[in-house]
């Protein structure tokens, strides 16, 4: 089984699960072994895929200060975000509406396919930055990352796959609502599983 010859979601989805188990090294969308921030993720991430969510980008809260060459001091904070993608047959609009209740989080969902039309009430920011570092206290603050909800996805590799476009997705961001620590897995874990209940 190859990424490019799989005929369903389900095959995809266990695709997706050996490459976060170190099984396979790369896919349509990530060249290489996972980050190490990736590890912490990885148990909640396959119970995700267990319920037909393909994650497909995470990142762990990190807020740490660091102190470099010549002793320059290194800020770096992370909000913890999770992208990924649900099947039309998995009730994506119901999943919606369970995250979008959820104090602690910015939730964005568009079909793939439908020119990036955001379903109402998606978070409308043209980027959310998930990533700042700087390199003393008194610097400002440099974005390093953003996610933007605004470009077309569907000429991505990911979504070229014929198995995919049979599932008809929809790709959903989820971010911390702000830069405090909450461990965004289980929340979206728990929202999964009242959303399909």
């Amino acid at each position: 089984m190859s990424w490019n010859t799989s005929t369903s979601f389900s095959a995809l989805i266990e695709l997706n699960k050996k490459l976060l188990q170190g099984e396979i090294s790369s896919s349509p969308y990530w060249c290489g072994p996972l980050d190490d921030e990736t590890f912490f993720l990885v148990p909640s991430l396959l119970k995700l895929h267990d319920r037909h969510i393909f994650t497909f980008s995470s990142q762990p809260y990190v807020r740490e200060r660091t102190r470099g060459d010549g002793g320059k001091l290194y800020d770096h904070w992370q909000r913890a975000f999770i992208s990924f993608i649900v099947p039309e047959e998995k009730n994506p609009n119901q999943l919606f509406q369970v995250l979008k209740a959820k104090k602690d989080i910015q939730v964005h969902a568009r079909k793939v396919y439908s020119s990036g039309a955001a379903m109402s009430g998606s978070f409308a920011k043209a980027k959310v930055v998930t990533k700042y570092r700087r390199s003393s206290p008194w610097r400002r603050w440099k974005a390093a990352t953003s996610i933007d909800p605004a470009v077309d996805i569907s000429e991505e590799d990911l979504y070229r796959l014929e198995a995919m476009k049979q599932a008809q997705p929809w790709e959903f961001q989820v971010v911390a609502a702000s830069w405090k620590d909450i461990d965004i897995a289980r929340l979206l874990l728990g929202a999964v599983e009242e959303a399909q209940a």
